[in-house]
């Protein structure tokens, strides 16, 4: 059976992959043996920080009704795969397992969030068979079997698409919702008056003393200008403590940023029930106000990621 890298060579040699690019596979699979084959982490908690080093589908570290603001991107069905089990969420057979699946992390966080709360839900669809499968609009139904609202629906535009095979075009935006349980829900859009957007970027106003946020954000070059981490700077500090990364599917930090100024208040509690690489729980220590932040993340190689990109959060008990 031929070795990794004499399949990458053969590549070549079949004109199926080009130098450059078996170059890339290599230094990839150089970097992947340097690290921890197996990586032990555990729950984190450092002062307003606390994520659990677990699934979300129960959350009986929570109490009903404990939590303000919500955002979460679940993993796609059949996008990626992450250095989890072969049973991983976003890996069924079909979209109706995978509702079923999502259905149990969201019924929890339908518990856990206030009546006046928000939930904000990034998720994708997909191409199969030559055709989409409405993944976010079968996931919008579901939602609203559980009790949720939808109040708003806003598209984050990207400059960096993946090519979508077939007679279509490439898709460049990807649906951000915006769930509550009641129509009483917490909303400020006072903070827009103080913003300076001369090129209507995620405003659109009447007047400057009545600005609204627009649906469609454009986050090429962050939205709000908001300091962004490196991902390649995490990559290589997580490389360091033995760590790879196989896929970094993060959201800009605007994102969370823009939820949390419309929706949460100083000291709200928020939560990411998956929580990834914590850009959510970044963006809750950069606003702050006394604002805490919870997530899930079942991923050991996640959680050291995570600590390692809030490690230089001055942690207030």
């Amino acid at each position: 059976e031929p070795t990794k890298l004499e399949e990458y060579f053969n590549e070549i040699d079949n004109g199926k992959s080009s130098l450059n690019k078996v170059y890339k596979k290599v230094k990839l699979l150089q970097t992947k043996s340097k690290c921890q084959s197996n990586v032990e982490a555990g729950d984190y908690k450092n002062g307003s920080i606390t994520i659990f080093n677990k699934s979300s589908e129960t959350m009986e570290e929570l109490e009903d009704e404990s939590v303000n603001v919500s955002i979460s991107s679940p993993p796609y069905w059949t996008m990626k795969m992450y250095q989890l089990d072969e049973n991983q969420l976003g890996q069924e057979n079909n979209i109706e397992d995978y509702l079923d699946n999502l259905k149990k992390h969201y019924t929890e966080v339908y518990r856990v969030l206030r009546k006046d709360g928000s939930l904000f839900v990034n998720i994708n669809d997909c191409c199969r068979d030559g055709e989409y499968q409405l993944v976010p609009h079968r996931f919008v139904l579901m939602m609203k079997s559980i009790g949720f609202i939808l109040n708003d629906e806003f598209q984050w535009l990207k400059q960096n698409p993946r090519p979508t095979p077939g007679k279509r075009s490439i898709r460049r935006h990807e649906p951000i919702y915006h769930f509550v349980k009641t129509r009483n829900f917490y909303y400020n859009e006072e903070w827009l008056k103080e913003c300076l957007d001369e090129t209507n970027s995620f405003t659109i106003g009447t007047t400057k003393e009545c600005p609204k946020l627009t649906s469609s954000l454009d986050f090429y070059g962050g939205v709000l200008k908001t300091g962004v981490a490196s991902t390649t700077e995490l990559k290589n500090k997580c490389e360091e403590e033995g760590v790879f990364l196989d896929h970094q599917a993060t959201f800009p930090i605007d994102v969370p940023h823009l939820c949390l100024l419309m929706t949460s208040k100083p000291n709200d509690v928020i939560l990411d029930n998956f929580s990834g690489t914590s850009v959510t729980g970044q963006a809750v220590m950069e606003l702050g106000e006394g604002r805490s932040y919870i997530g899930y993340e079942p991923s050991p190689e996640y959680m050291v990621a995570s600590k390692i990109r809030l490690s230089e959060y001055k942690q207030v008990a």
